[in-house]
């Protein structure tokens, strides 16, 4: 695999977006939008509280805030931006779990940590690395393998957005964390690539989708973050 960054917008790439944001003034608005965002989220990190059986609220509050902050780190450098993102990513990868009963919970909380991670790599200190890093291998990846709890693993056979949702926060955990369990990554990467499949069929011939336009939205952004892969990466 190429270094880090390596998920989405890889090492360098920041270097054409701001050629576009200074030269287009859509692509300004949506930059300057993500940064007034970045600053006025709350000073505090996420905390564990369930919403009945789910995490998914903090999961997906999480999966925001450390894509803006970290997307704001690279292309501003001010160290604001990456202090307050490692806050969020040590937060979260603290949890005592992130809920895999519900499995939409892990999957974005996994792809939250994971772009947070990959993203400020060379940034963060070893013992920050090691506690996000297990943190995505324990509570994220190995759980997608759990055979207690069976019913955790649904998704991989479905032709809903679970499918999607959940293939992409175990890929992206995969990739981001690949020096450290190469072999468990390798796995996950090719269980997600041939399980993804099934739920892109269900968009022919015309690319409808069965759950209508609204899971439609959330099935197809995580199935196209998945598929945002580059040549250097597989």
């Amino acid at each position: 695999l190429p270094p880090h960054q390596r998920i989405l917008l890889l090492k360098g790439e920041e270097e054409q977006l701001k050629k576009n944001i200074a030269n287009d003034p859509a692509w300004r608005q949506v930059h300057e939008n993500i940064l007034r965002q970045c600053d006025n989220i709350s000073p505090l990190p996420a905390e564990r509280i369930m919403t009945g059986i789910r995490l998914l609220f903090v999961s997906r509050m999480c999966l925001g805030r450390i894509f803006y902050l970290s997307y704001a780190w690279r292309m501003t450098h001010e160290k604001k931006y990456f202090d307050r993102a490692e806050k969020e990513l040590l937060a979260f990868s603290n949890f005592s779990d992130w809920n895999p009963s519900h499995y939409l919970d892990v999957a974005e909380g996994t792809a939250a940590v994971a772009i947070g991670y990959d993203w400020l790599y060379d940034s963060l200190s070893p013992a920050s690395r090691t506690i996000i890093s297990n943190a995505i291998r324990t509570k994220g990846l190995a759980t997608s393998y759990d055979t207690a709890y069976p019913s955790y693993r649904k998704w991989l056979s479905v032709t809903n957005n679970w499918n999607q949702v959940c293939n992409t926060g175990m890929l992206f955990g995969a990739l981001a964390t690949y020096e450290d369990d190469a072999a468990l990554s390798l796995k996950v990467i090719n269980r997600s690539i041939a399980s993804i499949d099934i739920p892109m069929k269900d968009y022919g011939p015309d690319g409808a989708f069965a759950e209508g336009y609204t899971y439609w939205g959330y099935g197809t952004t995580f199935n196209v973050m998945f598929l945002k892969k580059n040549k250097k990466v597989f």
